[in-house]
């Protein structure tokens, strides 16, 4: 397995990457991307290896069920590109996209900017959706 936090930290130096992976009962495993306007949202992406398919996926979670809840009835009825989830209460992530490069048929690199290209995805939708809010206020 490549390391893949530190690839991308090298290539996107204006986020900051949580220094750990961190496995979640053998599901998936993970690592949190945040920059600073995302932070005082209250949200963080999550880099995700799940085990089961073999497959990265890219998330968008609240740092609690409070904000995540609060956000994904914000968002549910907003015409959104990525896959949202089913019940918030009970998910880890209230919008996710699945990275189409996998470990057994692609070079690193290219799963690298991959991962990358859907982090900037994410933040690109959730900014907008931001500049939004702040505009209907």
């Amino acid at each position: 397995m490549f390391d893949t936090t530190s690839e991308l930290e090298k290539e996107m130096p204006e986020y900051t990457f949580m220094g750990r992976v961190v496995e979640n009962q053998m599901d998936f495993t993970y690592f949190q991307v945040t920059w600073e306007s995302l932070k005082e949202a209250g949200l963080k992406i999550q880099v995700v290896f799940m085990h089961r398919t073999c497959e990265f996926e890219v998330w968008i979670s609240g740092y609690s069920r409070k904000i995540q809840c609060s956000y994904y009835e914000r968002l549910r009825y907003t015409e959104c590109p990525f896959e949202m989830c089913a019940n918030p209460e009970r998910n880890d992530f209230i919008i996710k996209t699945v990275v189409r490069k996998t470990i057994t048929t692609d070079a690193p690199e290219v799963i690298i900017a991959e991962i990358k290209r859907k982090i900037v995805e994410l933040e690109e939708y959730i900014k907008k959706y931001q500049r939004l809010e702040t505009t209907e206020r």
